[in-house]
């Protein structure tokens, strides 16, 4: 089972350096790990449930398969959301270190619009489509 991890806290000082507002994007990051944190326990109790049911033995071939299938798309979908709620905590590690808000790229500001979108983006837009196409 996965190691849970404690959301680091983010000291209010460095909250206001960053904006304020309803548009600030240190609290949309908070906000956003609270939501992807719940759904993230929410689906280790379906997994847990899935994985219990598989020893129920009905005899059933084709329902033994459905279950199997079933399990399978959970563990994918907790997966994703394990990644998307250790990436949003990476970044609010970034948030109580004073680095949240820069690209590892370039160094320089991401657009507040950007970070609003997506709350825990590393990279500024251009540097992102420099890193997207180096892939290709």
């Amino acid at each position: 089972m996965t190691t849970m991890r404690e959301a680091p806290a983010l000291p209010d000082s460095r909250t206001d350096r960053l904006h304020t507002g309803e548009n600030d994007p240190a609290v949309i990051l908070m906000q956003r790990y609270a939501e992807v944190d719940e759904e993230y326990q929410v689906q280790l109790s379906v997994l847990a449930g899935l994985r219990q049911g598989l020893g129920d033995d009905t005899g059933d071939i084709a329902d033994g398969g459905s279950k199997a299938t079933d399990l399978d798309t959970e563990e994918i979908l907790t997966e994703r959301l394990r990644q998307r709620r250790e990436s949003l905590s990476a970044a609010m590690e970034r948030a109580a270190r004073g680095t949240y808000g820069r690209c590892d790229g370039c160094r320089l500001p991401i657009a507040t619009e950007r970070l609003l979108a997506a709350p825990a983006a590393l990279l500024c837009v251009p540097c992102q489509v420099k890193a997207e196409r180096a892939h290709l």
